[in-house]
């Protein structure tokens, strides 16, 4: 398999990523996917790519539950 390009046109992001030429545009146009633009040419840089796919990164596991504070009791003497 041949890495992505350093910058991409369109449909060579959407193979990067695996998903269809639309939601490249949608992702672009309401999500924030990273683009430059000149003239009428959009290209998108494989680095700015992976930071943006990086900062939407999830796990499934739960927030870790706090531990109740544990007291001391008083002595009344």
């Amino acid at each position: 398999m041949n890495p992505a390009p350093e910058v991409m046109d369109k449909e060579q992001c959407a193979a990067y990523l695996g998903v269809g030429t639309t939601t490249i545009e949608r992702w672009r146009n309401t999500e924030g996917l990273p683009y430059s633009r000149v003239g009428h040419i959009t290209r998108y840089r494989r680095a700015a790519v992976d930071a943006w796919l990086a900062a939407r990164e999830t796990t499934n596991h739960p927030a870790p539950t706090p531990q109740p504070v544990q007291r001391r009791r008083r002595s009344h003497t």
